[in-house]
């Protein structure tokens, strides 16, 4: 089996490449030609194939000497149109939804064991109990809304070519390779600077998931045959952001100046949003094994 992993140097991506690549997996990780592939610096086993992904006869030829593959989807444009620096709606759709559906159009059916993509929890509609792959699924924000279109695509490829495929639903991964703007590098800076992090509203809840422990997902769909379904990547813990602040600075030893409410809460700044684990149990036989508090020292050990 080899791997080929698109977006191989995102924050995401690269996670599953270093992962396959430690278990002696031969592993490609597709880059575009423009994009800096400092994740994968130091990283043995791994080879990097620049190609556009909209650029069907590039990808197809990139794959073109490997049989046996399974191919991670974990392309995508971070960000949201409606915070400051976020991509356009066009931008985000075309990094988001065109990506994948080029991929698996450059795909040889017969030469592909498997297709797991990794979507986004915030596709679901907010929910005050742990949300389920039964949906409903009723995205509130633009990227919420390209994630499911993404996966649709995916559906409406495997029932044309009877390629397994897998969709796992990702909530709030973190880690040290974090792109800026999120809460974590955000945490980070302020730890340094010693500047005050605005932060939305203490209730606010997030489901906090190691970026490894999601790669390590990723490793169990390729050695089981749980294709065909969503499953939820997830802790199963919601986390309010005074919690999230709270592990990081025991972490760092850090005591940070915060300004609680003083950020307005955007559409998924809600009170309550966590995973439905069970079939991620049931089929992966995957828990995370990251608590909250093991994985911000993880963090903090990463970019001190």
């Amino acid at each position: 089996m080899r791997v080929a992993v698109a977006g191989g140097a995102g924050d995401l991506g690269s996670a599953v490449v270093r992962t396959f690549a430690a278990l002696g997996v031969p592993t490609t990780a597709l880059v575009h030609p423009r994009t800096d592939a400092w994740r994968l610096d130091g990283v043995p086993g791994a080879d990097v194939a620049r190609v556009d992904l909209l650029d069907t006869s590039s990808v197809t030829a990139a794959l073109a000497p490997y049989a046996d593959l399974l191919v991670v989807d974990a392309a995508g444009r971070a960000g949201h149109p409606d915070t400051t620096g976020g991509p356009s709606r066009v931008a985000l759709w075309r990094d988001t939804v065109l990506t994948t559906v080029s991929l698996l159009d450059a795909l040889d059916p017969d030469r592909v064991r498997g297709v797991v993509h990794l979507g986004s929890s915030l596709g679901y509609a907010p929910s005050d109990r742990p949300l389920v792959e039964t949906g409903p699924f009723a995205p509130i924000t633009a990227r919420g809304v390209a994630k499911r279109a993404a996966a649709a695509a995916l559906w409406h490829w495997a029932g044309e070519t009877a390629v397994p495929c897998s969709e796992l639903i990702v909530f709030r991964s973190y880690g040290p390779h974090e792109p800026p703007g999120r809460l974590v590098p955000t945490l980070v800076a302020a730890a340094r600077s010693g500047d005050v992090v605005p932060l939305v509203d203490a209730e606010t809840r997030r489901d906090m998931v190691y970026v490894d422990d999601v790669a390590e997902a990723v490793v169990r769909v390729a050695g089981t045959s749980a294709y065909g379904l969503p499953i939820n990547v997830g802790s199963g813990v919601a986390s309010t952001v005074p919690e999230i602040v709270a592990a990081f600075e025991a972490a760092s030893g850090t005591r940070l100046r915060t300004a609680p409410g003083a950020r307005a809460a955007r559409p998924y700044d809600v009170p309550q949003w966590s995973a439905d684990t069970t079939r991620c149990r049931h089929l992966l036989g995957w828990v995370p094994s990251t608590s909250l508090a093991e994985g911000m020292e993880r963090v903090w050990a990463a970019v001190a």
